[in-house]
């Protein structure tokens, strides 16, 4: 199990004062045996200009939805990348990208435009009817898209859905407990982990050794999510699914899917769907990624479609160091976190003593945006830790000070088929939640942490929930408990704070050892500068 195999960091560098702040300048590169770096497009390349979307040739019934569901009727450079490649010549594509940059909707939208154009089923002119079946219960989608955790999995089918009801196609995911419900029939695109998608073909997992290890910079939370939790799944009822119409295939999350514990059973999985496109979706280059990128069962390789903020952390990023004090570290943990949400909370009375002093378009502005944090509720934090026994310390020492908060790993907590507890955190239960540039407006289908609980203002976590998944504007930080287990560990977990533009802070603690030394490169060079005042931020 993925606890069992944790990695002791080793010796660490010199402790770095709590006021020491990192401006984010350069990128990284993965490893020194990296192949040749692929060529970034540059931030002046007018394909990754953020362009309105009625701009673009999309169908116009997802320009109809986009324009109801998003707070930005403009793309981000990953989506005007992927669209303008992508519609008029669809093809398979490498999409790289920064976190939080709206990669979901850079690879649906082609897809379902894709689907839409080509639709034989709704009469779309010139094709020809569905083939009939005589298996009514037989699933035979024409995109299947690959998460590599049931979380990540069910926010991707939400997304997807609310794209298809104006466009009119289905979707199913298999993570949730609705999956059973889904008519083949009418079925476009199926949702699910990579496990959960090779049982409902049928396909056989290659059985893991005991003490078989991941590779560098591989997600253990997501590995032991695929190996143990979907093996669990798979005993269960399923839809069965055909591959004979599957056109599309998209692998979320490429690099831990094409890393060296998994790049085996997806790209067998890949060859059993036979999709004629395949797009991959991730935020890191890593080694082992690029060298899976031949191996692909596609005709032609891949485009590369990579944003000009790849390998970078988000703009408007704080990056804080804080030692340990106390010998506690629960406790210094737990004391960074009230002073967070205290300097939160001041930032939120100055911004309403401001808009109070203006007038005009100024005042409502700045009225909309006080609306805006009342509907989020006060500001709210992701603790980030490598063992299931600090977690639950750290939850302790967090409701003896009267935070609630919420473990959510691999072991613990997690609800079957359901986010559970987890979904009254990311905001669904508040009906439409905004959820930045991956366009993740929805209706709240899961269920919360029951009645009479107070509503977790801290989540507490490991790498199960650093890859992909979308946290509410209310999530301002990001603590980093235990040091990354590499950097490109560090940039996905960093990455769940100022998502889509929003300021945020990552605070890390302790030393980091010399194989973190990678992480100086993704923020750049340290400077010494006083804390920020409040007031200083914009949320």
């Amino acid at each position: 199990m993925a606890r069992d195999r944790e990695r002791r960091i080793g010796e660490r560098d010199a402790p770095s004062p709590s006021s020491r702040r990192l401006v984010r300048r350069s990128p990284f590169t993965p490893s020194a045996n990296a192949p040749p770096s692929l060529p970034v497009t540059r931030a002046d390349d007018p394909r990754a200009q953020p362009r309105p979307f009625p701009s673009f040739e999309l169908h116009p019934s997802l320009v109809s939805v986009l324009a109801d569901t998003l707070p930005s009727s403009s793309s981000t450079p990953i989506q005007s990348l992927a669209l303008s490649s992508l519609l008029a010549r669809p093809q398979s594509a490498l999409l790289g990208a920064e976190t939080g940059s709206g990669k979901t909707l850079a690879y649906l939208l082609p897809v379902m435009h894709d689907l839409k154009r080509t639709d034989p089923v709704r009469g779309a002119s010139g094709d020809t009817p569905a083939p009939t079946r005589t298996q009514t219960d037989v699933v035979a989608p024409r995109a299947v898209v690959v998460a590599p955790t049931h979380e990540l999995a069910r926010q991707i089918t939400r997304v997807a859905k609310g794209l298809a009801h104006g466009v009119k196609l289905s979707v199913a995911g298999l993570s949730s407990n609705k999956a059973g419900t889904a008519r083949a029939s009418e079925t476009d695109v199926v949702v699910g982990t990579g496990g959960m998608v090779a049982a409902a073909l049928g396909v056989k997992a290659r059985p893991r050794a005991k003490d078989e290890s991941e590779g560098p910079g591989e997600d253990k939370d997501a590995v032991d999510a695929l190996v143990r939790g979907d093996r669990e799944r798979s005993r269960e009822r399923e839809p069965r699914m055909s591959a004979a119409r599957v056109e599309w295939v998209v692998i979320d999350e490429a690099d831990v899917m094409l890393g060296p514990s998994f790049a085996e059973e997806t790209l067998a999985l890949l060859s059993s769907l036979a999709p004629r496109h395949i797009l991959l979706s991730t935020a890191t280059l890593p080694p082992s990624l690029l060298s899976a990128l031949p191996a692909l069962p596609v005709p032609a390789p891949p485009a590369h479609l990579l944003s000009p903020g790849l390998h970078k952390l988000p703009a408007a990023l704080e990056t804080r160091y804080v030692d340990w004090t106390s010998g506690n570290q629960a406790a210094d943990v737990a004391h960074e976190v009230r002073r967070v949400f205290a300097e939160d909370a001041a930032d939120d009375r100055l911004a309403l003593d401001r808009g109070r002093g203006r007038t005009g378009d100024a005042a409502l502005d700045a009225e909309h945006k006080l609306e805006h944090a009342q509907d989020q509720g006060p500001s709210k934090a992701v603790v980030f830790c490598n063992s299931d026994t600090k977690a639950g310390q750290l939850q302790h020492a967090l409701e003896t000070r009267g935070i609630p908060s919420l473990v959510w790993t691999s072991t613990t907590a997690r609800t079957r088929g359901s986010d559970g507890a987890l979904a009254q955190f990311l905001g669904h239960g508040r009906g439409r939640s905004s959820a930045g540039a991956r366009g993740q407006h929805v209706h709240n289908d899961e269920g919360g942490n029951g009645q009479g609980s107070p509503a977790p203002r801290v989540l507490i976590t490991n790498s199960l929930l650093s890859r992909g998944l979308d946290f509410p504007p209310a999530v301002r930080t990001v603590l980093l408990m235990d040091a990354p287990r590499d950097v490109l560990d560090f940039v996905h977990r960093a990455g769940r704070a100022g998502r889509a533009g929003r300021a945020g802070r990552v605070v890390v603690f302790g030393r980091l050892g010399p194989r973190l030394d990678g992480v100086r490169l993704v923020v750049g060079k340290r400077e010494r500068v006083g804390a920020a005042k409040p007031g200083g931020r914009k949320w």
